[in-house]
């Protein structure tokens, strides 16, 4: 199947069979931008501007013009090409929106606390995101934070984690509620993750969940004041005024 395309290069007659940005001539999609994989021969052109058949388009479009029944996996998700965040949740590509400076500024507050008792007491590791988590076929998620125990680093392969870290930290943005709160929530539990925080810095709530039985459990929560513990990282300890002030 061959797409007309529009170059945005303005020397077209020295790109034949080049990696080159154009501008898909897709009707109400013309901003979708792709890299070719195969030019074909010229198909006219105006003012200088080439229009070109292009055979193969890359993932970015894919995303845009994906068919709402395709199930996702995390071999499509690494053939993604463009420098947007997704996750695939239960066969579903989801595009992560930059996060806020109110969310990035909470993220800090509560990795730096972690990592300094983690690093301490020789625990493990700490990671923000992006940092992909993968933990199935259908399933490869970017929490905030993730706490992965020494004993759970040997499942870090090309620079992912295969499995569920021991703890997940989500930061609630308006847009991402009802993901965080009850499908990221229930894919954690299913998945194994150990303990998993929910925090709510417009609310100034920070929940403590953790898996008993394969049930989440409420260990600790704090409302606007007070302090939660971890039931992971024995000891650890945060106040909530230390991070959501």
């Amino acid at each position: 199947m061959y797409f007309i395309v529009k170059i945005i290069e303005k020397n077209c007659s020295k790109i034949r069979n080049a990696r080159v940005m154009i501008r898909v001539a897709y009707p109400g999609d013309t901003s979708a931008l792709v890299n070719p994989e195969v030019l074909e021969r010229p198909h006219g052109g105006v003012s200088g501007v080439q229009f070109y058949l292009v055979r193969r388009l890359n993932m970015a479009v894919a995303v845009k013009k994906r068919p709402k029944d395709k199930v996702w996996t995390y071999e499509d998700y690494l053939r993604l090409t463009d420098d947007k965040r997704y996750e695939v949740i239960n066969g579903r590509l989801e595009e992560m929106p930059a996060p806020g400076f109110e969310h990035q500024k909470v993220s800090g507050l509560i990795e730096f606390l972690l990592r300094g008792f983690v690093y301490k007491n020789e625990l493990g590791e700490i990671v923000d995101a992006p940092f992909d988590v993968v933990l199935s076929e259908t399933v490869v998620v970017q929490p905030d934070i993730v706490f992965i125990s020494k004993d759970n680093l040997k499942n870090i392969k090309n620079g992912r984690l295969f499995g569920p870290p021991d703890l997940a930290i989500e930061i609630v943005s308006p847009g991402s509620y009802h993901r965080d709160r009850y499908e990221k929530f229930r894919l954690y539990k299913k998945y194994g993750v150990r303990e998993y925080w929910i925090v709510l810095p417009r609310e100034k709530v920070i929940e403590v969940w953790c898996l008993k039985d394969g049930k989440y459990v409420l260990h600790s929560i704090a409302v606007e004041k007070g302090e939660v513990e971890s039931c992971v990282l024995k000891g650890f300890k945060l106040k909530l005024e230390e991070v959501l002030k």
